[in-house]
Formats: structure tokens, sequence, C-alpha cells
């Protein structure tokens, strides 16, 4: 069972070459990998799960910021070594805000508004910080370029 997702048959596909290294780099050669998938499933799955795994881990370790939007929040997060920094703006019902318009963010950024909500704060990992990014991206977080955090920074500080 991987530690993160096993990549879909499409990824796999994508990354078909890289996917022919890992069998190379671990001696599994081309008559072998056929070999288990007729003889060993089993054997042939638990490859492709520790191939999915150093794929997520490799992409992982390079993500330094994750975004999260909703109609009513806009949530970023700064994904550091040790620890990870939160910081965003919550709408109160009263206000007419739809976070997932990227026009209205950029609006409010600019030119925040009474009514809006800040948070701010910073954790250190409970988990393993790939893990953690990685949670984060399946609850609805996106892999940011860190622009958003850093206005959304300065807004707070």
């Amino acid at each position: 069972m991987p530690k993160y997702r096993l990549l879909t048959d499409s990824e796999l596909i994508e990354m078909k070459q890289d996917f022919i290294n890992y069998l190379v780099i671990n001696g599994i050669t081309s008559d072998e990998w056929k070999k288990l998938l007729e003889t060993d499933k089993e054997k042939a799955q638990t490859i492709v799960d520790l191939f999915s795994d150093v794929v997520f881990e490799k992409i992982l370790r390079s993500v330094n910021f994750v975004l999260k939007t909703t109609k009513k929040e806009i949530i970023a997060f700064h994904c550091m070594e040790e620890t990870i920094e939160m910081c965003g703006l919550i709408a109160g019902e009263q206000l007419d805000v739809d976070f997932t318009n990227h026009e209205v963010i950029a609006s409010l950024i600019a030119n925040p508004v009474k009514g809006l909500e800040t948070i701010n704060a910073e954790k250190p990992y409970s988990k393993t910080r790939e893990l953690e990014i990685f949670e984060l991206t399946q609850n609805g977080g996106l892999i940011s370029d860190g622009n958003v955090f850093n206005a959304l920074k300065t807004i707070i500080d």
C-alpha cells in the first residue's frame, strides 16, 4: 500500500520512461517485469506502490507553498523545513465574497474591506513535512508559487 496514493493509470502512462528507469535501477529487466505481471501480481503491485511513493516524495519535497480557497476563505501555507505557516482571510456571512474568483482575491488583497477576519499561525509538523503537504493537497489545497501567501502576509503583519 503506498504511503501517499497510487498513481493513476494515466499518470503511470505519462511516466512510462521514469518507471522503466526505476525498474532498471532496481535490477528488473523488461522480461522480468512482464513475467512478474503474469505470475506475481502482488509483487508487481508492490513495485508500483513503491514507485508511486518515490514520485510523490520527489514532488512534495519541492513544494514551498500551498493555497486553499473556498467561497468564504482563502488560506495560504508556507511549507518550511521544520514548520508550516498559515495566513489567510475569512469573510463573514454578511460579506458577499467569493474567494474562488481570482479577480476577487487580487482586489481584496489590494484593498482589504472591513469584516474580513485575518488568521496567522505557525506550527511544527505533526507528521512528516511531505505527508502534511500531501494531505493539504488531498483536501483541496493547490501547489502555489507563494505570491498570494506573500500578499496576505503583508496585509496581516
